[in-house]
């Protein structure tokens, strides 16, 4: 017979209560006890069985009668005192294993998922799916079920609870590991609690390796309860093994591939990314944009990529070359086993405060009120827009409002107010680090300013803090912008917008506008409606802010004006040119995926192109793809080139530094070369800007014209945009519409509209009167062409900006919330009677307003009618 252990152990129980209960003094004790155990082992022996369990030997025992040897009563006082410690330990061991086995995995789970510690301080994250807390909720569900069973409160079949159980083990022992950098910080911890009483939150980290120790025991336990090994317990572990690597394997692809991708080695970047896009889980890419990936105490992260740590700022990046979209465009990452906010909905803390990135949506922070209130001159070909704006901070913290605001072309920002208290208050113009640096100070003092800074040709960035908690926060921005010369006499104003924010706009809040002109200014879309004077005036929602609803067009015969200001006095003549068209034309085509949906265009606005200049086209791909190299274009030659683009293959997002500068490698005979950049948003800064600034820097014949398709950020242009071979191509249409008047302009003997400013001594008799605005734009020109011939230290682009109250490259604009701020600082607040302002309308205006709205509804009421049959 082959007996087990928990058939030895509960027989010498039996033989211990047997001694416990006699009286040595009236029996020999080992005597009595020797004949029982006799007794017992010859009663199995007459058995069938060959195992002999727990169970075969109280039968035993029962058969025999022991259990009338020993009653109750016949217990003494020292019996009793035996069996009280053995109840206070086991008592104690079952309340330990309830702790550690059952309760503490169970808080951990619940803690993590709802309050992710552990994620938040970026530790470790052992949840990054649901499938994690499922294995994980095993661990308890297995401890459970096993001590039901084992106090035979449930029969559970021996091979679910085998294979549970080895579940359980692979899963614990799975995360043991992950934790094991923080075991004997939580160790201490323990310590902590014990000596001072601090709380059970150290006992998070002790969780997984508490829980497998309680889950071994089980196991154990299980064994000596069935009298043999338990079954399926190793099917168990191989199940656990494979769901945890199942689970966990998109997570450490993306690990893995985000560490190639941020790479210095261009290859290695490119495998990564490739990686990514073929395998990486686009939410643990967008989460690593917020807090970096691979952890720095996770040790499996080591392990497989060498403790490397891929900062925010550089998973940014690689999100944008894997999706081809920027982080805070898309909803944001989960945080534990929350749902998914909605987009433009991101976190309640913000990591790029006072900084120069507008980075992602914030909570509770919207733009409630947003109105455009202008004047435009035809005659002058000039307008000036103010744009105020108010923003609402839901959140129960204090919000800085960013963004980027696209400028009008050519256009410059001439005021900024903000009011405090009520009160308006204006900006100081100052040096560009200058004005930087008073507001970060006075950012960390929790005030009240708001920065705006040039970023990049025609945009600035728009900074203010605090938008208080619960509060609101009102700013203006005043906007002096040159009209568009479409033709002799046709001139166009694209309003300024968005390109990117870190606020919401909710569906209810649209930008009023009222622009006053003469009687030729309309929109082409029924977005703005017309006043008898001229006026123009509507609410555009923001989605099509950026498109022909943005757009407003006038007519003059006028071509001399002249104004006056600030001790200048400016002449500005409207005169034709003729256009000389380049020895060599490069088109460069962003094979973003964003740039899928615009193919179709761009093939057809490949007609305009002249027929007598070479033409080399190029697609911006992970591997620049010349699909022509500086030919003549034959109408067979076009045709195959529409159709290559039709179908071209776009993925990801695209670095196109490399495609613009192989662009210089291309033999062509000549001089002047014009490279037309036809691309999406470019919203990283990428590894391509000094390379290719060194180009264009030595290659003073080589045109690059910028011509962005869709909204948003275009960081390439915030660090090529100073250059004088830098141009953007205006948008006043559809892409393709303003892509074939660019590829037109390029033909020899074009004529082209352009407006010139110089000094003048007097008015000249025939020129008509302007405003100030003028000599704006003439200050203006002679900083962009000071900027242009890098004239060392930029003294007097600065000396025209302060003077003009402009903000440039080499200038900004600040407002501080009191005078002793902007004394600290060395800046001066412009006086009220110096800033530039939009007249009120005039009561005839006014009138003519009530009587549209009048005449409209009145128009409306006779349809109601007519519907209504009344």
């Amino acid at each position: 017979m082959e007996w087990t252990e928990t058939a030895t152990r509960e027989l010498e129980g039996i033989l211990d209560q047997l001694r416990a209960s006699l009286d040595p003094q009236e029996v020999d004790i080992d005597e009595v006890a020797d004949d029982i155990q006799t007794r017992i082992e010859a009663e199995l022996a007459t058995g069938t069985s060959r195992v002999i369990t727990a169970d075969s030997v109280r039968a035993a025992a029962a058969r025999i009668g022991v259990q009338e040897m020993v009653p109750d009563q016949k217990k003494t006082e020292f019996v009793q005192a035996l069996e009280k410690p053995k109840r206070i330990r086991k008592g104690i061991a079952t309340g330990w294993f309830w702790f550690t086995g059952i309760i503490l995995p169970l808080v951990a789970l619940g803690t993590e998922a709802i309050a992710h510690l552990c994620l938040d301080a970026g530790l470790v994250d052992p949840i990054p799916t649901p499938f994690h807390a499922l294995l994980i909720a095993v661990v308890p569900l297995t401890n459970l079920l096993g001590w039901l069973t084992i106090r035979k409160k449930k029969a559970i079949p021996e091979k679910w609870l085998g294979l549970l159980a080895g579940i359980a083990v692979a899963v614990a022992a799975y995360n043991t590991l992950l934790f094991a950098t923080l075991t004997p910080f939580a160790i201490m911890g323990f310590a902590a609690i014990i000596y001072f009483g601090i709380g059970l939150l150290c006992f998070l980290p002790l969780s997984p390796l508490l829980s497998l120790a309680a889950t071994f025991r089980m196991w154990v336990l299980l064994k000596r309860h069935f009298g043999q090994r338990l079954q399926y317990f190793r099917n168990g572990i191989l199940i656990g093994l494979s769901a945890i690597l199942l689970c966990s394997a998109p997570m450490y692809l993306t690990k893995i591939g985000l560490t190639l991708a941020a790479s210095d080695q261009p290859g290695t970047q490119l495998k990564g990314i490739r990686l990514l896009r073929m395998a990486g889980d686009e939410v643990l890419m967008n989460r690593a944009c917020y807090w970096g990936a691979n952890m720095p105490t996770d040790p499996i992260s080591w392990l497989i990529n060498g403790g490397k740590r891929v900062k925010p700022d550089q998973a940014r990046d690689i999100y944008y070359r894997v999706t081809g979209s920027a982080f805070n465009t898309v909803a944001s990452p989960t945080l534990g086993l929350r749902s998914r906010r909605n987009p433009g909905e991101e976190f309640d803390w913000d990591p790029e405060q006072g900084g120069d990135v507008v980075a992602g949506r914030l909570k509770g922070l919207s733009l409630t009120d947003s109105r455009m209130d202008g004047v435009v001159d035809e005659d002058a070909a000039t307008a000036y827009i103010e744009w105020t704006m108010v923003f609402q901070n839901d959140w129960k913290r204090e919000r800085e409002a960013r963004a980027q605001i696209a400028l009008p072309p050519g256009a410059v920002v001439s005021r900024l107010t903000l009011w405090i208290d009520g009160e308006e208050r204006e900006a100081a113009f100052g040096g560009r680090s200058q004005v930087k640096q008073a507001y970060k100070k006075v950012v960390r003092r929790r005030r009240d300013p708001v920065l705006v800074t040039t970023s990049g040709p025609d945009r600035v960035l728009m900074q203010c803090y605090p938008v208080p908690a619960s509060g609101d926060m009102k700013i203006r921005i005043g906007i002096t912008a040159p009209l568009a010369l479409l033709s002799e006499s046709e001139r166009a104003l694209r309003l300024p917008h968005l390109h990117e924010r870190n606020f919401r706009i909710p569906e209810s809040t649209a930008h009023a506008v009222w622009l006053k002109g003469g009687e030729s200014l309309f929109s082409e879309t029924d977005a703005l409606g017309a006043l008898p004077n001229g006026s123009l005036f509507g609410d555009i929602p923001d989605l099509l802010l950026n498109g022909e609803a943005g757009v407003v067009k006038g007519a003059s015969n006028v071509k001399t004006s002249w104004a006056a200001s600030n001790g200048d006095s400016v002449v500005q003549q409207i005169q034709p040119r003729q256009n000389h068209r380049p020895d060599h034309i490069a088109i460069v085509i962003d094979g973003s995926v964003g740039m899928k949906a615009h193919r179709m265009e761009i093939a057809s606005a490949l007609e305009a192109l002249p027929r007598d200049v070479p033409v080399s086209i190029l697609l911006s791909s992970d591997e620049p793809v010349e699909l022509a190299r500086a030919q003549l274009l034959t109408n067979g030659k076009l045709q195959v080139l529409k159709k290559q683009i039709q179908t071209l293959k776009t993925t990801g997002g695209q670095d196109n530094g490399p495609a613009l500068r192989d662009v210089w490698k291309i033999p062509y005979t000549g001089n002047r070369t014009a490279i037309v950049w036809v691309h999406g948003p470019q919203p990283w800064k990428l590894n391509s800007g000094e390379p290719l600034r060194q180009v264009m820097e030595r290659q003073k014949q080589v045109e690059l014209i910028d011509f962005q398709i869709g909204h948003g950020p275009h960081r390439l242009a915030e660090q090529l945009g100073d250059l004088p071979g830098f141009r953007a191509a205006p948008r006043f249409a559809d892409t393709e519409s303003d892509l074939k008047d660019l590829f037109r302009s390029l033909s020899n003997g074009q004529t082209v509209w352009e407006a010139k400013r110089f000094h003048a001594e007097e008015q000249p008799a025939d020129a008509k009167p302007a405003t100030d605005h003028l000599v704006r734009l003439f200050a203006w020109d002679r900083i962009r062409a000071d900027l242009a011939d890098g004239i060392p230290g930029n003294e007097e682009a600065l000396r025209l900006a302060l003077k003009h109250h402009l903000v440039t490259p080499v200038s900004g604009a600040v407002v501080l919330e009191t005078k002793q701020q902007f004394d600290e600082a060395n800046l001066k607040p412009v006086s009220s009677s110096d800033v530039p302002s939009v007249p009120e309308p005039g009561t005839l205006v006014l009138f003519a307003m009530a009587a549209l709205l009048v005449f409209y509804g009145r128009r409306i009421v006779r349809r109601i009618r007519i519907a209504l049959h009344i």
